[in-house]
């Protein structure tokens, strides 16, 4: 009886500390839709250039940089330790100091990204993708693909009829 009452209990407290978190991030990003939710603790930098849609998930150990817009669209679920950058430096541009290089990120609808992945400044990930845990995302990824690896690379496609 007393077990059944403290998990009860455990369970109130966890749940009212998630509303919590998502109500402060909801207030200071940019954008954000509807149902976000929060699954431990995530950090943002320059949140008023994020925007979040619909049914967005983020969960322990999510980083978001947003020194240009981060977009995330409808239905995305970020995994555990995920770093999501706009930011990052250029090192293709001579010797030290190295300039900044930044670009929008844009996460399209459905897109999961598992857990310890990387998603450099400028790219796109198409509707419906899947980025493999603990994948480093340089480029754009097309809808409905799954990609892996550093640098990422296409896997397999996933998704037909839901991919355009």
């Amino acid at each position: 009886m007393l077990k059944k009452l403290a998990l009860k209990l455990f369970y109130i407290v966890r749940r009212g500390s998630r509303i919590l978190r998502s109500a402060k991030w909801h207030m200071l990003v940019a954008q954000c839709g509807k149902r976000f939710w929060v699954f431990g603790r995530i950090r943002m930098d320059m949140p008023e250039k994020i925007y979040i849609g619909d049914r967005v998930s983020l969960n322990d150990g999510v980083f978001l940089i947003g020194r240009d817009e981060i977009r995330l669209g409808h239905g995305v679920t970020l995994s555990p330790h995920v770093l999501v950058t706009s930011a990052s430096m250029d090192v293709h541009q001579g010797l030290p100091p190295y300039p900044r290089a930044t670009g929008p990120v844009v996460l399209e609808d459905g897109v999961w990204v598992g857990a310890g992945a990387i998603v450099l400044p400028g790219v796109t990930i198409g509707r419906n993708a899947v980025i493999a845990a603990g994948s480093v995302v340089n480029k754009d990824v097309p809808a409905g693909h799954l990609y892996g690896g550093v640098p990422a690379k296409m896997i397999k496609k996933i998704h037909d009829k839901d991919a355009a």
